[in-house]
């Protein structure tokens, strides 16, 4: 290994792996891929089932969903699926806790906090060599950066001179604790769902002195406009007290998450006012993207595991490098290729095992049609055989 400074804010670190060394590397992967495999096996069916609850409750609570006024509760629905529309209000001023900043009329209030980093940007460059070995060089380059989330530079290759600071703050959302519509009072497990933002100014000054106001926000720093490490810059969202819809249980102590009889959770919530169907047929929507993003998740992770599995013969064939290339390649078609029918058939299996009436239902009418067509065709032979002898 040799290691190469190339100025402050770049380092070169440049290795070879011996042949041997790879290949030992190499075969461990088909256990990772194993895992893999059995991750989005897991995943998969995990999925299927949650998607069938899901498609089962929202069309029971579309079926039993009751519309109530606004005005007062009647404690006859209590404890059922209601669906609520109207002015929404709020009490007191949504505060943030740490800054002391408040706004009147919010349901919810999101700070998004960011503070000037150092970031480490790394690019790799592999070289294959005769024999099976292979050079890899590698550039750590450093930048600065406003970054919501902490980054660790004890983990950075070159340490020195790119040392990040704590954050003092960190983002977060408060929702309203006296929202109402009408006599109903909207709970903050409700509320959570909600997400029709738009942003907010600061109209008091922080409580906390090393904040000051700057671009719509607060700003701690010397200089605004010649960021340095450390500084922190917050902005400020909001949900305005507006008419919304809501779907959910009803109780004495407002409205609460609704749980169906197979344990899912209906808490609909939206702005403006909907009619009840409308709503169920958005969610019904929104988790039936959830269910093919998941599905494509399980079949990439499928394939990454089919791949590993071939890996050391990846290796095996980088003696020659140009035929490792190829190697490469057969691997990962072989990988979506083998792939695509153990999911297909992960997510049948799933299906048979979260629906059996419905496959045993399917399984039926299969039989049936096979039955069917095989009568069909006797009945047809036997008529072309009668037809014969007549001529």
């Amino acid at each position: 290994m040799s290691d190469g400074y190339e100025g402050p804010d770049r380092f070169v670190e440049t290795t070879t792996q011996g042949f041997f060394s790879r290949l030992g590397g190499a075969l461990m992967a088909p256990v990772v891929g194993l895992v893999c495999v059995v991750g989005s096996v897991v995943l998969l069916s995990w999925n299927e089932g949650r998607a069938v609850d899901a498609a089962t409750a929202l069309a029971a609570g579309a079926g039993s969903v009751v519309s109530v006024p606004a005005a007062a509760p009647d404690p006859a629905n209590d404890g059922k699926l209601v669906h609520v529309l109207g002015n929404a209000t709020v009490g007191e001023p949504l505060r943030d806790p740490a800054l002391g900043v408040a706004w009147n009329g919010l349901l919810r209030l999101h700070r998004t906090v960011e503070m000037y980093q150092w970031q480490q940007r790394e690019t790799t460059r592999s070289e294959k060599q005769l024999g099976g070995s292979e050079k890899t060089e590698t550039v750590y380059e450093y930048e600065k950066v406003w970054s919501e989330q902490p980054i660790d530079s004890n983990r950075f290759r070159l340490a020195e001179g790119h040392r990040n600071p704590s954050m003092p703050l960190r983002s977060l959302t408060v929702d309203s604790r006296d929202a109402r519509i009408g006599g109903h009072a909207v709970t903050p497990a409700v509320l959570g769902h909600l997400s029709a933002y738009q942003p907010l100014t600061p109209g008091t000054a922080s409580s906390d002195p090393a904040y000051r106001t700057a671009d719509g926000g607060l700003y701690r720093g010397p200089d605004p406009m010649n960021p340095k490490i450390g500084d922190v810059r917050v902005r400020f969202e909001g949900v305005v007290a507006q008419p919304i819809s809501v779907v959910a249980a009803q109780s004495r102590n407002g409205l609460l998450p609704y749980t169906a009889a197979n344990g899912y959770t209906i808490a609909l919530i939206q702005v403006g006012e909907r009619p009840a169907a409308a709503m169920f047929a958005d969610a019904q929507q929104a988790e039936s993207v959830i269910t093919w993003i998941l599905r494509l998740v399980g079949w990439v992770v499928m394939a990454i595991g089919v791949m590993l599995f071939f890996q050391p013969f990846v290796v095996l064939a980088s003696v020659l490098p140009f035929l490792e290339p190829l190697a490469n390649a057969g691997a990962t078609l072989l990988g979506f290729v083998l792939a695509t029918p153990v999911t297909l058939v992960t997510i049948a299996v799933a299906w048979v095992a979260h629906r059996p009436l419905l496959a045993a239902g399917l399984g039926v009418a299969a039989v049936l049609a096979l039955v069917g067509g095989l009568l069909m065709r006797r009945r047809g032979g036997g008529a072309a055989a009668t037809a014969t002898r007549a001529g």
